[in-house]
């Protein structure tokens, strides 16, 4: 079974390339492309991993990681900070 990997990024340029690449690596990929959505996906899914662009909209990336960690139900999950 593939690792999960919790993808966010506003630039759906960006995450459309960067999701492939990360399935072609054999992950399986959500996507959100704003904190609030971000916040529940990873809550409701339990990813592996987040990747977090630093400047998400609506909720910057550090806050983003912060309000994350915060949670109990999320707060183990790694977090790969990415800028463009």
């Amino acid at each position: 079974m593939p690792q999960t990997i919790l993808s966010v990024d506003g630039d759906a340029a960006v995450i459309t390339v960067r999701n492939e690449l990360f399935r072609n690596a054999e992950f399986e990929v959500i996507q959100a492309a704003a904190g609030p959505d971000a916040l529940r996906l990873a809550s409701e899914t339990q990813p592996a991993l987040i990747v977090l662009a630093i400047g998400s909209p609506g909720i910057d990336g550090f806050a983003l990681c912060k309000r994350l960690k915060a949670d109990p139900r999320t707060a183990s999950i790694p977090v790969l900070h990415i800028a463009g």
